[in-house]
């Protein structure tokens, strides 16, 4: 997802290796050095503050935070606080579909013809493969300016995907399958066909297969579930260029996530980023053929 946004920096970096069976933090000498090198990062990266979870090969972790979550309050940055994780989504939503896809209720070459019904400007020939892969030519929502107008102006509205789709859409770029195109319209489609062949919602699915059993506390999807914690703002240059200091927490509202939903939606901490993280790229999420 593009926006001209600067937030403070999320990181969960893992480093697979044999799963452990518990987990302890790193040694002392260890976090010293990760401290100083996220200490530097603020200053070099010119961001408030950046919170950032390293899972170790064997059983080690790591925490840790540095500098502001909150530039005018001086709210220390903090581990436990939670960030928009804006595409990141994505990741849990292809992963949910590719479950499905072994689970047989779904099919990487369905056509959303056959999933969903009629929209507007959603050829009905696309794929799910076309939709995980950005090959389906369908126009992306977020490049309508009229979509981040409304995350500002109207912040409080909570949008249905098939609005959405049908309100910012536009004319297909091209024949599904013939080129790449980065859209988020994709995942939004992939978010209505993971509710139309389960039964349920998109949040209860994810919470079910992914946020309780991986104990990700403080991971939601947003509008549809509140935050366990508090959500650390975005800061943007509205008032003056290059200079992040507009607190846009109010831009990170129901309308923003309702609109993006399955593409971009949802919030979580390092911690439970880089859990997920583990389990989908140590292969416990889905098998050697599918991931």
């Amino acid at each position: 997802m593009k926006r001209s946004l600067r937030i403070l920096i999320l990181l969960a970096v893992v480093f697979t290796g044999p799963r452990p069976k518990a987990q302890v933090p790193v040694a002392p000498a260890l976090a010293a050095v990760l401290q100083t090198k996220l200490d530097s990062c603020v200053s070099v990266f010119n961001v408030p503050g950046i919170s950032a979870t390293l899972l170790l090969s064997g059983d080690r972790f790591w925490n840790g935070a540095s500098g502001r979550a909150h530039i005018y309050t001086n709210q220390q940055m903090d581990t436990a606080l939670v960030f928009q994780q804006a595409s990141v989504t994505k990741l849990f939503t292809a992963t949910l579909v590719l479950q499905l896809v072994e689970e047989g209720l779904l099919s990487l070459d369905d056509t959303l013809g056959a999933l969903l019904p009629p929209m507007l400007y959603v050829p009905g020939n696309v794929k799910v493969r076309h939709l995980l892969k950005h090959r389906s030519g369908i126009a992306d929502i977020v490049a309508n300016p009229n979509a981040p107008n409304n995350w500002l102006l109207s912040p409080n509205t909570v949008w249905q995907p098939v609005n959405v789709l049908e309100t910012f859409g536009n004319d297909p770029l091209f024949t599904p399958g013939a080129a790449f195109s980065y859209s988020n319209s994709n995942y939004v489609l992939l978010g209505m066909i993971i509710e139309a062949v389960t039964g349920s919602s998109v949040a209860e699915e994810m919470r079910e297969r992914f946020f309780d059993p991986l104990g990700m506390s403080t991971t939601a999807l947003r509008p549809f579930q509140p935050l366990a914690a508090p959500l650390v703002p975005g800061w943007s240059s509205l008032s003056i260029a290059n200079t992040y200091t507009d607190d846009m927490t109010y831009f990170l509202s129901s309308s923003f996530s309702s609109m993006v939903y399955t593409a971009g939606a949802l919030v979580s901490r390092p911690w439970d980023v880089a859990r997920f993280n583990r389990e989908l790229f140590s292969g416990e999420l889905l098998t050697p053929a599918m991931q």
